[in-house]
Parts: C-alpha cells; sequence; structure tokens
C-alpha cells in the first residue's frame, strides 16, 4: 500500500472520484474497512458529513463538494513535491574524489570510473593521483604492535614491549 502521510485525504479523493468505496479501496490498496474508517475519521475531525451514502450509491455532500474543490489541487501540488524529492534522493549527484597512486589510477579505478559514470551521469568524479613520498624522519618514531609478540620501535634500533 502506497503510504504518503496524507491518508485520510487520499482515501476521500479516490472515493470522490470513483463513486464507491470498493473502487476506491482497490486504487488505493487498502481493504474497505480502512479506507471508510480513513473517511469516517475525517468527517469526525472536521465534524461535517462530507459524503451521503447508502447502501447501493455514495455521493459528494455539498460540503463535501467544496471541500474537495479546495482540498484537490493542493493535495495534488504536495504529491508533485514528495514525488520530485523523492526522486533528486534516488538520483546521485555530485562530486566523487578519489585519491589514489597513479598505478591503481590507472589499472584498478579506470574501468571502474568508466562504468560508474556511464550508470550515474550527474556525479563528476575526480581522481587525484600522486607519487608523493612520506619522508624517512617521519617513521623514526613510529611503533607498530605486531599480533602475539611486543611492540617495535622502527629506526631507532631499540625495542620496546
Amino acid at each position: 500500500m502506497y503510504k504518503s502521510g496524507l491518508t485520510e485525504l487520499d482515501a476521500i479523493l479516490a472515493v470522490a472520484r470513483r463513486g464507491s468505496f470498493k473502487a476506491a479501496a482497490d486504487e488505493l490498496q487498502m481493504s474497505t474497512t480502512a479506507l471508510s474508517n480513513a473517511v469516517a475519521g475525517m468527517e469526525k475531525r472536521l465534524g461535517v458529513r462530507l459524503f451521503h451514502r447508502t447502501t447501493r450509491s455514495v455521493a459528494l455532500t455539498e460540503t463535501g463538494e467544496q471541500f474537495i474543490a479546495q482540498v484537490a489541487p493542493a493535495l495534488s501540488d504536495i504529491h508533485h513535491a514528495m514525488a520530485n524529492a523523492s526522486s533528486r534522493q534516488q538520483r546521485m549527484s555530485g562530486s566523487l574524489r578519489i585519491n589514489t597512486s597513479l598505478g591503481a589510477a590507472r589499472r584498478v579505478f579506470h574501468p571502474i570510473l568508466a562504468e560508474y559514470v556511464r550508470r550515474y551521469p550527474a556525479v563528476s568524479p575526480r581522481r587525484r593521483s600522486s607519487v608523493r613520498r612520506r619522508p624517512l624522519h617521519r617513521y623514526r618514531r613510529c611503533r607498530r604492535i605486531w599480533p602475539g609478540s611486543a611492540s617495535r620501535t622502527y629506526a631507532s634500533g631499540s625495542r620496546v614491549s
């Protein structure tokens, strides 16, 4: 079932459009009981009857006609806004930055990025390749812990436990 957060208003418009609770329930993919309860809940909240109901027919009251005339355009606008927001979320856009070595960029990322750009044309990948090396003096006090052994300090020659 489509849940928009506006179930009662959708129910009222569907019943008015179809002229039948059964047809409106089928359209909204909900039970006739749930649809009837949604319409009755809105009528109770408003304090007016929107439909004349008999066992064989459903017709809008004068108040119901005025209500539909005012609500229908606004509800349509709300549904369009929700659909637009949802489609933007599903559509990836923006920039994708990848910082990698030159070799990995050529061997690994080039074929992947070609497919990625084909699937998501609104994304602009930006690849930055560098061959920059870290200066040796930065490793002087670098400690590394090996599983099952003591930690070691590189470049100073001393062992740390």
